[in-house]
């Protein structure tokens, strides 16, 4: 008989078969992206994969160890071979008293939040899973509705100083509490807090490189903070928001610090099973949250008159003839940051949003340099421009998305607009990186939200032919816009 020893972060897993260990561990690893060109990989000390199956020596009872979120996983293999087994949740258990929330009436959930928040407390292991909802489908409120049914102290993490503020201000205003921060030179602690997952790494410790006399670079061993330490037993819900995140190294081990026995991610691009994830770590959302949980369609709630219905507009990019590049980032340079012809086209392509269509226009790209050759090239035009990065201050950056708003500035062009910004008037986005990441592509659709007055959505693209590998990223990304029923593609 095996047993399923659970704490609120992992499960221990005793009496398993050797043969079967070996096949769960198959299960519960991946092949690490890059691993043919590890010395360890070609030396045959390693064999390729990370493996979350561990053997724990340090531990109370020393034992075999997963996440507990690959709890369902192992159950689910264990069920299909057969494998008689016994779950003993004795180790699991909440640290604090439960929290009545007094829910702000003014604040009402659509029905696909209802049913994503019964969904997420009820069930086997209620409060474990993810979230999977589109862009402005409303993910915060939802979150939010999930810690007052729960009535659980909640630590809310998000990715930046944006969402951070912007997460704050919800919280506060639906669950009527002091929500603290965690972020943004603020440590405030609170039964509801939100913070940025880098201040959490920042106060975590461990090692860290640092460059010394003569610019050798070293090894560092920094403490932990003890305002970290206390803070890893007070809340019995963790959150994440834009999870797919987690499979980053760093935040994956920040979120697993936590002893807290619910467990939830959120995002509209978690793709866990996905092919093209499962190389850089897609297995780790679901061993921090447990699988998606909550699926919800954006065509369908296009189709029910929650989102806008867009229409994917995308332009040929022909020029310079760049066949004959392998990858790399020189490639890049050449085809999309410095290309003067694409950018050209895409400050016309602005000048006709703004002049003709009468749209407000956002313009996004990952990459400052783009930002500051795009800017001279749009006001040349005739066009008013804000800039926003990730060095421009939190007041300027509302400053900014004021005067957008109030028709101040007609086009916003930055670094900062892609997980969670929520900018309702926006009407036209065009998405001057390119790239063949799914998850990027989906998230920089922020014109979807409805407003007052706004009739259409309009969504700019490229179809980079100039190399064959920047062409198979932009038919991917064809192809994403094509799977969703409720979208208008056409290819100008």
């Amino acid at each position: 008989m095996v047993r399923l020893v659970c704490s609120n972060r992992h499960v221990r897993i005793d009496g398993v078969p050797e043969k079967a260990l070996k096949r769960l561990d198959q299960v519960t690893s991946y092949l690490v992206q890059g691993h043919r060109y590890s010395k360890a990989f070609r030396t045959h000390r390693w064999d390729g994969r990370e493996h979350l199956l561990v053997w724990r020596e340090r531990t109370e009872v020393p034992g075999f160890y997963l996440p507990i979120g690959l709890l369902r996983e192992t159950v689910g293999f264990l069920n299909d071979n057969g494998i008689e087994h016994e779950l003993d949740m004795s180790g699991r258990g909440r640290l604090r008293l439960p929290i009545k929330y007094e829910w702000n009436p003014e604040f009402k959930l659509r029905p696909y939040q209802l049913e994503a928040v019964q969904a997420m407390t009820t069930g086997f292991l209620p409060g474990m899973g993810i979230v999977k909802s589109p862009p402005r489908s409303g993910k915060t409120l939802t979150a939010a509705r999930i810690v007052a049914e729960l009535q659980a102290p909640a630590l809310f993490i998000v990715p930046d100083r944006w969402l951070l503020h912007q997460t704050w201000e919800c919280l506060e205003k639906v669950l009527q509490v002091k929500v603290g921060r965690l972020g943004d030179s603020i440590w405030q602690v609170q039964d509801v807090t939100v913070a940025t997952a880098g201040t959490l790494l920042s106060r975590r410790g461990g090692t860290r490189i640092r460059t010394v006399e003569g610019g050798r670079k070293i090894k560092v061993a920094v403490p932990q903070d003890p305002e970290y330490t206390r803070l890893r037993g007070r809340f019995d819900l963790v959150l994440f928001d834009e999870a797919h995140h987690l499979k980053g190294e760093e935040w994956h081990k920040v979120f697993m610090d936590f002893d807290a026995f619910y467990r939830v991610g959120l995002s509209a691009t978690a793709f866990p099973d996905h092919d093209h994830e499962q190389g850089k770590g897609g297995i780790w959302l679901k061993a921090c949250c447990g699988g998606v949980r909550v699926d919800i369609s954006t065509s369908t709630l296009i189709e029910e008159g929650y989102l806008v219905r867009p229409t994917i507009e995308l332009h040929e990019i022909k020029e310079p003839n760049l066949h004959g590049l392998d990858w790399d980032p020189d490639l890049l340079n050449l085809a999309v940051y410095q290309n003067e012809g694409r950018n050209e086209k895409i400050a016309d392509i602005a000048r006709d949003l703004v002049s003709r269509r009468r749209l407000k226009v956002l313009v996004v790209t990952n990459r400052k340099e783009q930002v500051r050759r795009l800017l001279p090239l749009l006001q040349r035009r005739g066009l008013r421009c804000h800039e926003v990065t990730g060095e421009t201050a939190t007041p300027d950056r509302k400053g900014k998305v004021r005067d957008f708003l109030d028709g101040t500035v007609d086009v916003l062009v930055g670094t900062v607009f892609g997980e969670g910004v929520d900018i309702p008037a926006i009407e036209a986005v065009i998405n001057a990186e390119g790239g063949r990441d799914i998850k990027a592509t989906i998230q920089r659709m922020r014109n979807l939200t409805t407003a007052e007055g706004k009739t259409q959505a309009v969504f700019v693209d490229f179809l980079d032919m100039t190399n064959p590998y920047l062409a198979a990223h932009s038919l991917e990304r064809l192809r994403v816009y094509r799977s969703e029923r409720a979208f208008i593609v056409k290819v100008v």
